[in-house]
C-alpha cells in the first residue's frame, strides 16, 4: 500500500494524471477516476476509503505536500471512514503549522 500511495503522487506520471484528472466537478470540489477532490483549507486534497468484512481503510493523499497516509480499522461502524479520513487531516494540519512546511503556506 506504500509503494501504491507513493506511486500516485508521480503527478508526471501519465497514468496518474489521468487518474487524478477531475471527470467530475474540478479540484476543488470534484471526483476523478479513483479520487475523491477537495481543498483542506488552501491544500489540494485526494481521498477514497472502503472496506469490506469488518475492516474499513482511506487513503489520503497532499500532493503539493508529498504526503501519503493509508489508515486501516478493523471496524466498519458507520463513520469510521470519515474518523480516518479526519485522523490524516490533523496529522498533516499538525506537521505544517509546526513546521512551516507545506506547498502554499
Amino acid at each position: 500500500m506504500a509503494k501504491y500511495v507513493r506511486w500516485q503522487l508521480a503527478e508526471s506520471d501519465p497514468v496518474i494524471h489521468i487518474a487524478q484528472d477531475p471527470i467530475e466537478g474540478n479540484q476543488q470540489s470534484g471526483e476523478s477516476l479513483i479520487w475523491n477532490l477537495t481543498l483542506d483549507e488552501r491544500d489540494r486534497l485526494l481521498w477514497h476509503g472502503g472496506g469490506t468484512f469488518g475492516m474499513s481503510s482511506q487513503v489520503v493523499l497532499y500532493p503539493e505536500d508529498r504526503e501519503e497516509f493509508a489508515l486501516l480499522a478493523n471496524d466498519t461502524c458507520a463513520g469510521t471512514e470519515d474518523a480516518l479520513k479526519n485522523i490524516a487531516i490533523m496529522a498533516h494540519r499538525s506537521v505544517t503549522s509546526t513546521t512551516g512546511v507545506g506547498g502554499k503556506r
